[in-house]
């Protein structure tokens, strides 16, 4: 089964309460995480374009949070 890493990323990059962002920022970690491990786990799944979108996924997320909490 592969996880759906997709909505809960672009839901952190939606984001911009600062009341929500932890919790959303960390359920798209958890998320992209997993399917990272997935693919890890099957390597036959893997495709080059989607590890690198799924590690550009956590830098973006990681940005966002930063910038967005920074605004305080």
């Amino acid at each position: 089964m592969e996880t759906d890493w997709k909505t809960p990323y672009w839901a952190a990059l939606r984001e911009h309460d600062p009341a929500k962002l932890r919790q959303i920022c960390e359920q798209a970690r958890y998320a992209i995480n997993t399917r990272l491990l997935e693919l890890a786990k099957h390597p036959a799944l893997a495709s080059k374009q989607e590890t690198n979108e799924l590690e550009e996924a956590l830098r973006e997320v990681a940005l966002h949070e930063l910038k967005t909490s920074s605004r305080i």
